[in-house]
């Protein structure tokens, strides 16, 4: 064999020696590169936002704190519409467990052998490490939140209604009957306490539990027409659908003989009605007598609207009275007003005596 092939042959080997060496040198400084830094946190590492990458455990815990101290003194706002509940840390005992993030994650890091580690320093970390936010509350204190914000809220289904006041005809609207969901609302919030973020409001869950049979729409379909009369005023104000037609100046029940407050109803109409006198003292040698309209001792001028036992609306021509409490018991109008009236009331209209 020349000599030159024996050459080649033990250049060739010595390359292949030098290649492995240089290999088992390499892997022998990945091994001791994994192996140090024991006491630090892998690179590429992460827990509650915060990068802990090639921090001690001492250095860690100090990012932490001052990632996590602002958003744990911050209340959690819970809302219903215009209404705002707030849930301190102080009643909600929340805490975080800065020291097991920190174990987590310097564990984490150790995870694997000297090589793997040592790869994975070289590398820049592989696969990024998140240690999750350890947090604790109680859920007992929360459970008592959400019950006192169902306390505030639910109700039950609630009628629409109408009622005269003094200031006018006041409208009350149906309302759905709502309910909390409590276990929602309790694990919504327990959401926002684990986070280390900006905390957004929690709306409140609710269920609707019944709707009302009826409607401000039912109401004015069956109140097409309504009659409310203010005594302190001397006024009679005319609702159509609910909506003020007109006022009307009036005269009502003297002291002593008052026009009774209430619910009534139109329950009889006549035209130029005769007068029933009533057995009454006031009514002296005309008791018990019925008058025949167009008669100068029948005051029932026009028209006559009855509502409650005896007592009604009709006209007048003893206008100087009307704007007093002058009459028996009855509502005087103008005979003109009593007649437009009694064009557009019909029977069974609702009359609201306040």
């Amino acid at each position: 064999m020349p000599r030159h092939a024996h050459l080649s042959k033990r250049s060739l080997v010595s390359v292949v020696v030098a290649a492995l060496a240089v290999i088992a040198l390499a892997l022998a400084a990945v091994v001791a590169y994994g192996a140090s830094g024991r006491d630090r946190i892998a690179e590429d590492t992460s827990a509650a936002g915060a990068d802990l990458g090639g921090m001690t455990a001492a250095e860690a815990r100090a990012a932490l704190l001052r990632r996590l101290g602002p958003a744990l003194q911050r209340p959690v706002r819970v809302h219903y519409g215009r209404r705002t509940f707030l849930l301190t840390p102080q009643v909600s005992r929340v805490r975080v467990d800065v020291d097991a993030m920190v174990a987590g994650a310097l564990e984490r890091s150790r995870r694997g052998d000297a090589f793997t580690r040592g790869i994975r320093k070289l590398l820049g970390g592989l696969a990024p490490i998140h240690e999750p936010m350890r947090v604790a509350y109680s859920p007992a204190a929360v459970a008592t939140f959400a019950r006192h914000i169902a306390h505030r809220i639910d109700h039950p289904a609630r009628q629409a209604d109408v009622a005269f006041t003094r200031r006018g005809l006041r409208r009350t609207p149906a309302r759905d009957g709502v309910a909390v969901r409590q276990q929602a609302l309790t694990r919504a919030i327990a959401i926002k306490l684990g986070s280390a973020g900006p905390r957004t409001a929690v709306e409140v869950p609710t269920m609707i539990t019944r709707r009302p049979r009826v409607t401000l729409r039912d109401l004015r379909h069956r109140y097409a027409w309504l009659v409310g009369v203010n005594r302190p005023r001397k006024q009679l104000r005319l609702y159509r659908h609910l909506h003020l037609v007109k006022t009307y100046r009036i005269a009502v029940g003297r002291i002593g003989l008052e026009t009774a407050a209430g619910r009534y109803e139109i329950q009889t109409k006549a035209i130029d009605p005769p007068w029933n006198v009533p057995r009454e003292p006031w009514a002296g040698s005309l008791a018990g007598r019925i008058i025949p309209s167009g008669s100068p001792d029948n005051p029932l001028k026009a028209r006559w609207m009855g509502f409650h036992d005896g007592e009604g609306i009709h006209g007048t021509d003893d206008v100087q009275s009307l704007g007093t409490a002058a009459s028996h018991g009855c509502i005087r109008m103008s005979v003109a007003d009593v007649k437009q009236l009694y064009r557009r009331v019909p029977l069974h209209a609702p009359v609201f005596i306040v």
